[in-house]
């Protein structure tokens, strides 16, 4: 680092109270003062192109035109002439200042007042600039429509809730926007203070009104420079548009408003004194000091960026989150996934600053993954014990998993703006948390999911008109957070028997399921072509290939990662180990997608090589494969594996159920194989008169077969699938010995047919449905848009389907099918549905897919679409083979008669449940 910017650093590190540590820090670091020059001067040029000032446009002189005493500083510090040369950037700054001086500002200020201007142009600005800062700090243009709901909502609910007369514009309510950005929320407050004012027939002294909120109990945190010059500018220029008298410049002291550059996340519990501050910071850093530490605030509001973008500067922000993981492992059996989460840590601050003032709102725009997935159920729990009433908005739009609305129109996000902003990849929801003073009741929540049509300028319209709608209140539903469902936020229909069942957990013993293989290496590992993975693991194994070689040859073992030092790790590798065949193995990707993986204990080669795992799977292993929860889950909940499988198998969360334990208590390998089943599972099987799981497999097997069956039953999904996205599978267990035995064996069958290593299918496979599914000609590469490559992950594209009546010759083979399988006909028709033809590429395709198996989802994982998108030309950059082309037939022929089973596994669910134990009264 220059050694004249260490001063800064160290000064900026304390009065932020942030970080600049490491790679990640400095990146941060130079960013902070790159936005800092570029967009001070930015806003300068608009102040200089606003006052039509006839002197050339320059950077050395802007520092004069800054009106905000902070920036101003750290413009003026920056831009010394000694600094700017040892930095070398004079001819970046003239060659900006050349670009600036050629816009025709006149027409330019015809298009954006002078405030919008520097608003609209903050995230195209960073996205072009540092478009991964952009992502770790989420920064993401707020739609004026979310942030006028919001601000309404707020007022209502202040109003009739709380009781606070005139709402916003009550001079008691004090509101903070902790990210407050180019300062969207805070303007909004304004407006609507401003139209209460107007209501009551105020006099023309209502902008010096606005200027005193603005002043007094109106408070912005920012801890990024650029919106930081944006928001205050903005909010003055409001103001004076509304006639607050405002002298000089907009933003000198004497007209400062309450929005301050400072870190949201420290100095909440006492004053520290900071050293090394350089006045104006000092300056700030008291000022905000104040508003933490003295304020009552009444409404936290905003939009917080989702991500963690640097590591804890102290143990204030630190505990922000961790006390939303205590007990997590220990009482609820769940990893802490995604609680550092910048948004989480914001939730705690609002959660602070209410508790302390003893009443008042909460609202944010933000992930939804915290109203419903397991790893937040201790933040759940702590706002139900804190706050009386929820509402929450969700409005969809996860584009990581290609989530739709409601209503299959769209799975854009609701932040996308034409022109503006992508938006974020992340569904949200709306956020309301209500604190009554004197309630002592535990929170009651309501759930809203009907912003469901259209695209996303529609959605937003159909929000915000959504507060004209007397019957607005009617659109939500009365969700009941249980601890049975981990106080999910989203309303959970299920029948009460439900939770008489145990879950897969309890059926096994307290060894517990493994965890599946974590790789984290860009796929080097595991590959669809055995020959391929081997030809690239012999020479990373081979001393005489360099590392020199290894980096020329672009490896992918070379790249560095998380945790992974790339070249100490190749070294600890063939130091201990030579390339061997028999570490490529079968590997269980996804469901129905099996491939090869080289399989290494020695770490950190994997990122996570489960050892225990490992030696387990080299036994004749049988697996349940599920997951604990599951966003959006629409399929069946469990899989059926035969072989050691992936982490991400179903979700990041996939756990492999074993039928037999093969380790002793040292995770060794046992001379002998015990059933994995729990205490009470033994209890169970002993009332039904199975005693013998030592001597007899199918005895200590038959508990998984029956989960199997009860899971795969299309009444048992579509009947729990609330309670099934947020927690493991419960099963019925059966009083009946003949009721289980029946059960064992739908289950027996199941099995053969989602274990694509079984090729002894005969049995359960009529002749007829091989007429189905079959590839039409040997033009094998697939091009038709099913999958596409984004920064190393494959993301799933329409493709091409064509969707048609059966024919004659296919009706007359499925009329076969179904007396063969006992399906009566009509209903065999409507369990299969139309006829659809699924394209490779434009003229070669895979014929006669009945609907039902096109739409076949394993959790949320669409079977045939997914296998597809993995498998596009350019992703594998080469055509599929014969083999492959035959695995989709294979597939569809499988889950063809799985859908035809339906009936008879609904049936068997139905006896299970009226004929079942309630697991709590096994003794």
């Amino acid at each position: 680092m220059n050694g004249g910017l260490r001063p800064l650093k160290k000064s900026l590190e304390s009065g932020l109270g942030i970080r600049f540590a490491g790679a990640t820090g400095d990146h941060l670091f130079y960013s902070t003062l790159t936005q800092t020059i570029f967009y001070g001067m930015f806003s300068a040029w608009v102040s200089h192109g606003t006052s039509k000032d006839p002197i050339r446009f320059s950077w050395k002189t802007a520092g004069f035109i800054i009106s905000i005493p902070i920036i101003q500083s750290l413009f003026d510090q920056l831009t010394q002439s000694s600094r700017v040369q040892k930095l070398g950037i004079i001819e970046t700054l003239n060659h900006a200042c050349e670009a600036l001086n050629r816009v025709n500002t006149e027409k330019f200020f015809e298009n954006f007042n002078s405030d919008e201007s520097i608003q609209y142009f903050y995230e195209p600005f960073l996205k072009e600039f540092d478009p991964l800062l952009q992502k770790e700090l989420g920064v993401w243009y707020t739609p004026p429509e979310i942030v006028e709901y919001m601000v309404e909502r707020i007022d209502t609910v202040l109003r009739n809730e709380l009781n606070v007369k005139n709402g916003f514009a009550n001079e008691n309510v004090h509101v903070l926007d902790p990210c407050c950005g180019t300062g969207a929320y805070l303007i909004q407050v304004l407006r609507k203070i401003e139209s209460t004012y107007q209501q009551q027939g105020k006099d023309g002294l209502i902008g010096d009104d606005l200027m005193k909120a603005a002043k007094k109990r109106l408070f912005g945190f920012e801890i990024m420079p650029a919106p930081f010059i944006v928001a205050p500018w903005r909010i003055n220029e409001y103001l004076r548009s509304q006639g607050a008298k405002i002298t000089g410049q907009s933003n000198s002291n004497q007209n400062r408003i309450g929005v301050y550059l400072t870190n949201a996340l420290t100095g909440w519990e006492k004053s520290v004194t900071q050293k090394d501050l350089f006045y104006e910071l000092q300056d700030e850093y008291d000022k905000a000091s104040k508003v933490k530490l003295q304020k009552p605030i009444w409404v936290v509001l905003g939009n917080p960026p989702y991500n963690a973008y640097a590591k804890p500067n102290s143990d204030e922000e630190t505990k922000l989150s961790e006390k939303y993981k205590q007990g997590l492992v220990t009482d609820w059996n769940t990893k802490k996934f995604n609680l550092d989460d910048l948004y989480i840590k914001f939730i705690s601050i609002a959660e602070k600053c209410i508790t302390k003032t003893g009443k008042g709102i909460i609202s944010y725009i933000s992930n939804y993954s915290y109203t419903t997935e397991q790893s937040f159920v201790v933040l759940r729990k702590a706002l139900l014990d804190n706050f009386d009433d929820i509402w929450i908005d969700n409005l969809h739009g996860n584009r990581k998993a290609s989530e739709y609305a409601p209503d299959g129109s769209t799975s854009e996000t609701v932040f996308a703006m034409p022109g503006i902003s992508m938006g974020i990849k992340q569904g949200v929801v709306v956020s309301l948390l209500v604190k009554k003073k004197t309630s002592t009741a535990h929170g009651k929540v309501r759930y809203r999911n009907d912003i469901d049509a259209g695209n996303a300028t529609v959605r937003r319209r159909q929000l915000l008109n959504s507060l004209k709608d007397p019957k607005s209140e009617s659109k939500y539903v009365l969700a009941t957070p249980t601890q049975q469902n981990r106080y999910s936020f989203k309303p959970i229909y299920v029948d009460s028997k439900y939770y008489d069942w145990p879950t897969l957990v309890d059926l096994c013993s307290d060894k517990g399921p493994y965890s599946g293989l974590l790789e984290c290496r860009g796929g080097v590992l595991i590959d669809i072509c055995k020959d391929d993975l081997a030809d690239r693991m012999k020479p990373y194994f081979d001393n005489n290939v360099t590392w020199q070689d290894l980096i020329e040859s672009e490896h992918g073992m070379t790249v560095s990662r998380a945790r992974f030092d790339p070249r100490h790790t190749r070294s600890k590798a063939i130091s201990k180990e030579t390339f061997q065949m028999t570490r490529i193995v079968r590997y269980g990707f996804k469901p129905f997608d099996n491939r090869w993986a080289y399989y290494s204990a020695v770490r950190p080669l994997w990122n996570d090589c489960r050892p225990n795992f490992w030696k387990q799977s080299t036994k004749n292993s049988k697996y349940l494969v599920s997951r604990n929860f599951e966003t959006d889950c629409k399929g069946f909940p469990v899989f059926f594996s035969s072989v050691i499988g992936d982490q991400g198998y179903f979700t990041n969360n996939s756990k492999f159920f074993p039928f037999h334990n093969c380790l002793n208590k040292k995770g060794m390998l046992s001379k002998e194989t015990t059933a994995n089943l729990s205490e009470k599972s033994r209890l169970w099987l002993s009332h039904l008169g199975i005693s013998d799981l030592v001597g007899n497999a199918d005895n200590a097997e038959g508990p998984w077969y029956h989960a199997l069956s009860i899971c795969y039953s299309p009444k048992y999904v579509s009947e729990n699938q609330e309670v099934l996205c947020v927690d493991w599978p419960r099963v019925p267990i059966p009083r009946k010995i003949e009721l289980f035995e029946e059960s064992i064996l739908k289950g027996l069958t199941i099995s053969k047919l989602l274990d694509l290593e079984d090729s002894d299918i005969d049995s359960v496979i009529h002749n007829d449905i091989r007429q189905f599914g079959l590839v039409q000609h040997n033009d094998l590469t697939i091009n038709a848009g099913w999958g596409r490559k984004s920064k190393g992950n494959v993301t799933g594209g329409k493709g091409r389907i064509e969707f048609r009546e059966w024919s004659g010759a296919e009706k007359q083979n499925l009329v076969r099918i179904c007396r063969k399988l006992n399906v009566e006909v009509t209903r065999g028709f409507e369990l299969l549905g139309k006829a659809c033809d699924i394209y490779l590429n434009d003229t070669n395709y895979w014929k006669g897919v009945p609907e039902s198996v096109w739409n076949f989802r394993i959790g949320s994982y669409q079977v045939i679409k997914k296998w597809l998108s993995y498998r596009e030309d350019k992703i594998i950059e080469r055509e599929i083979l014969v083999p492959e082309a035959r695995t989709v037939t294979n597939i569809v022929w499988r889950l063809m008669t799985l859908v035809l089973m339906g009936d008879a596994l609904d049936k068997n669910y139905d006896n299970c449940c009226s004929n079942s134990f309630n697991w709590d009264d096994l003794y």
